[in-house]
């Protein structure tokens, strides 16, 4: 089930009669329950005069106006206290609370150091998730009727810790699952009342709309240079050529002209989206007029979002809302470059309907950071038509291409060969112990002989081929004809032509069966040569990056070791890969892979070079078991066991 509005609760001021107003508004809004359930348990005191208050999806806190308050015990004390014990008030554990947002002179964060802010909605996001490993026992409920356990463990601040949702290979939307790691939490606030209202409007708006139209200002380029800066430059390179196209909107970016020179966008107009970074100042001038819905804007730089209620202020966050944006984001103190939103994963989240609250925290690399979201959260937006969209592309993730689809048959017939190899070898087998047998009888010899001379001829190479051929001249044949007039080098290709241009490889028993050498060596597969195939199971609940280690049995039972341990974290880790994206496989790192690629595939490869030659014997079934540990932990999670047949 997607996040809903029902999912929301809106913090207020209880000190304040114009937060309360506002909070009033956005509920107006949203037709959201401002009711209060239950009389007798709308109203508590945390300790030390903190109290708080719920009347339906509205939540007053007794909290200062400050907008960074000097402390993260203040803060904890102001915000994330009260907050968490009206988490637990009855009338909200009948809710499933999947996001938060902080209204009118609500704290905004808090300075770790003199120089050092944690915007409110990366801690209260991260601070009001339930902890399920601290408190396992009364953690995340299975049931959604049950509400928050009693007794709770919260995740305390520890400085920023990477975000498990974060840029996920395989995307789905926001679930309960996710609440376990960050709440969604969004920010509207303003210098004013009336202003605050005014940035309401600005999503309503949208949400009126939908069809966003406008155009995207991009600017790739900074004057920061090194790997750092270079891999951001890049994500923004690789946005505006692989997913700007799907948008189907007019472009502007800026271009390349100098290293060490900021080309900057000089001024938006009729635009919908901006993702810039670096020049961290401009004027009001730079929104000019705008016929079109301004959905989202984003300069990366180091405090754009240092201030929301200094009406002069020349941050971007302040001037993009001010000129009509109806959400922003961006630091509050310097966060690292590595730290930046990340395009691809916010419209990837776009494309494929989840709200801007959503694209946020997917696109945000770490929690307990300096980055803050302000604007409407369920702001929801829709593309024009294109041909071919990213969102079908994400629905079609399961979808196997034409020629992995091809592979993985011919990796299955090439099993079933195997199984028909094992078969007139046992047959062999059989006929020559009997004619090797030493008997006085000869008659019980012979008796013996003829049938086993039947059965091998049952299972012989004639008859094993025989039942073979049409299915393996089919699947050779496919290619020839799905690329005969287009889609390869060269039209009419041959099942040579197929199998060079797509660097595949095929097991010799197919290829025996086809006849006729029109298959090279060099595109056949070696005897003995094998492929393990995993898929990266979600083991930790928190952000891991995963190793794996692999080791093949001749039993069952796992006593008998033939090969490995394999680890895929060792010095030489030849051989394993990981599906980096759909179909795309790379090498693992010695780092490992991360637990943005779960469900992905993982798969080791044989090698077969002296001294540690791994090939194992064609038509024997071998038994094999995996697991992943935690890179940097060491933590090792449990072995999950499989068996195959070599069939090359």
């Amino acid at each position: 089930m997607p996040i809903t509005k029902e999912n929301y609760i809106f913090i207020y001021n209880l000190n304040d009669a114009e937060s309360l107003e506002l909070a009033r508004y956005y509920a107006s809004k949203y037709n959201m329950d401002t009711v209060m359930d239950d009389p007798s348990t709308d109203t508590g005191a945390v300790g030390s005069g903190i109290s708080w208050e719920v009347h339906g999806q509205l939540v007053g806190i007794d909290c200062s106006g400050i907008e960074i308050l000097s402390s993260e015990e203040l803060f904890n004390m102001e915000v994330i206290a009260p907050i968490r014990e009206a988490l637990t008030d009855s009338s909200l554990t009948k809710r499933t609370i999947w996001g938060i947002i902080l209204g009118y002179n609500v704290p905004g964060g808090f300075y770790v150091n003199s120089s050092k802010i944690v915007s409110s909605t990366s801690r209260v996001g991260r601070g009001c998730s339930v902890d399920i490993l601290a408190n396992p026992s009364t953690g995340f409920p299975s049931d959604p009727s049950t509400g928050i356990p009693e007794n709770p463990v919260y995740y305390s601040y520890n400085g920023r810790i990477k975000n498990k949702t974060y840029n996920r290979s395989i995307f789905k939307r926001y679930s309960r699952e996710d609440t376990i790691h960050s709440l969604v939490t969004a920010r509207i606030d303003a210098p004013t009342l009336a202003l605050a209202k005014e940035f309401v409007d600005n999503g309503q708006k949208i949400g009126k709309q939908f069809l966003v139209n406008g155009t995207i200002f991009i600017d790739p380029y900074s004057d920061r240079v090194g790997p750092v800066p270079d891999a951001y430059k890049q994500d923004i390179l690789d946005f505006q050529s692989d997913v700007v196209p799907n948008l189907n909107l007019d472009t502007w970016s800026t271009v390349f002209m100098d290293p060490y020179i900021d080309i900057a966008i000089p001024f938006v107009q009729d635009d919908s989206f901006a993702w810039s970074w670096f020049t961290d100042r401009s004027d009001f001038t730079f929104f000019q007029s705008s016929t079109a819905a301004r959905v989202f804007f984003y300069n990366a730089d180091y405090d754009a979002s240092i201030t929301i209620r200094d009406e002069e202020a020349k941050t971007w966050s302040m001037l993009s809302l001010i000129g009509g944006y109806a959400s922003t984001a961006g630091a509050m103190s310097i966060c690292g470059i590595e730290g930046f939103l990340r395009p691809i994963p916010f419209f990837k989240a776009l494309l494929n309907g989840s709200t801007l609250g959503e694209a946020y925290l997917f696109s945000l690399p770490y929690l307990d950071s300096s980055l803050t979201f302000i604007g409407d959260p369920l702001v929801e937006v829709e593309f024009p038509q294109r041909e071919i969209s990213l969102s079908e592309t994400i629905e079609e993730e399961n979808q196997i291409s034409d020629d992995e689809s091809w592979l993985i048959m011919s990796k299955d017939l090439a099993r079933s060969a195997a199984q028909l190899y094992r078969s007139e070898q046992e047959a062999l087998e059989i006929r020559n112990t009997i004619v090797d047998l030493q008997s006085g009888d000869l008659q019980i010899v012979l008796d013996l002989l003829y049938p086993s001379q039947t059965l091998y001829a049952s299972f012989n190479e004639e008859q094993r081929h025989s039942q073979l051929i049409t299915f393996v001249s089919s699947l050779f044949e496919y290619p020839t004809i799905l690329y005969k007039y287009s889609g390869l080098s060269v039209t009419s290709p041959t099942i040579e032509d197929y199998l060079t241009e797509k660097e595949y490889k095929v097991s010799e028993l197919l290829t025996e069966v086809y006849g006729g050498n029109v298959i090279s060596s060099d595109n056949i597969h070696n005897e003995g040569w094998w492929e393990f195939e995993y898929t990266i199971r979600d083991e930790s609940i928190q952000y891991s990056d995963y190793h794996f280690i692999l080791e093949v049995y001749s039993d069952a039972d796992a006593v008998n070791l033939v090969v490995g341990p394999l680890d895929s974290g060792s010095a030489i880790n030849d051989g394993w890969i990981y599906e980096k994206e759909r179909d795309i496989f790379t090498e693992i790192s010695l780092v490992g892979v991360s637990s943005s690629y779960i469900g992905r595939k993982v798969r080791y490869q044989s090698q077969q070079q002296s001294p540690n030659n791994q090939s194992l014997t064609r038509g024997e079934t071998y038994y094999f078991r995996i697991r992943q540990y935690d890179s940097a932990t060491g933590i090792l999670y449990g072995w999950r066991n499989f068996s195959d047949i070599i069939y090359t």
